[in-house]
């Protein structure tokens, strides 16, 4: 399944649309508009609260975000490492590690778990939008089973990107 992420440009909140390839919205993302740790809320089309996803309250070294389920339990934990070439990313969840690693200036990376490939997530390429604070990111998601959870994992990601960044 190929889903596209797309935070807006000028949104109270950080919210996201998400679309599938036919441009059909697939997930609604729910920012707050004043909130410490980038709370968003990945919803079905009729609001349901699927995940939630927030960074880590205070964190100028170690920059981490969490995922939660519709019930409050947290599900994964995201960790960058402070020293690395290359884009990597790693998940800890209930269910075993989880591998998120692209190239040194990749806008690809691939979402693994042991040798099993999860997804892949694609990055726009640097253009005006990019500048002026618009995230875009293909998923792939290899099981449309997975793929509100691949949603929460890339807002999660971007989130502690972001966070590492200062914004």
């Amino acid at each position: 399944m190929q889903l596209f992420v797309r935070n807006k440009i000028i949104s109270l909140g950080g919210s996201s649309t998400v679309k599938d390839a036919q441009g059909n919205d697939v997930f609604k993302v729910k920012g707050n508009i004043m909130t410490v740790t980038k709370k968003k809320r990945v919803c079905d089309m009729n609001d349901n609260v699927l995940y939630t996803v927030r960074c880590r309250w205070l964190n100028p070294l170690a920059h981490k975000a969490y995922i939660y389920d519709a019930d409050g339990n947290k599900i994964a934990t995201i960790k960058r490492p402070f020293m690395s070439i290359k884009q990597k990313f790693f998940v800890t969840t209930d269910q075993g590690e989880i591998m998120v690693e692209g190239g040194f200036f990749s806008m690809h990376c691939l979402i693994k778990r042991g040798e099993e490939v999860l997804g892949a997530i694609t990055r726009q390429a640097l253009n005006l939008a990019s500048f002026l604070g618009e995230n875009y990111f293909m998923l792939e998601a290899a099981d449309d089973a997975n793929a509100a959870y691949l949603v929460a994992l890339v807002i999660a990601i971007d989130n502690v990107v972001d966070d590492a960044r200062g914004n």
